[in-house]
């Protein structure tokens, strides 16, 4: 059962580390596209070259 737990906990391990990896790089794409949809709709394009 020790042997078992300890697999279990690696792999839950490298699953946590992975993916807070991806969320510091901002890989993360399935919660990344809601925050990219908010900023495209309140995003205003100037044309200003100035």
């Amino acid at each position: 059962m020790d042997y078992a737990a300890r697999i279990w906990g690696l792999i839950i391990g490298a699953y946590i580390f992975i993916i807070s990896g991806m969320i510091m790089n901002g890989n993360l794409i399935w919660t990344d596209k809601l925050q990219q949809l908010e900023a495209a709709q309140t995003r205003v394009i100037t044309f200003d070259a100035s």
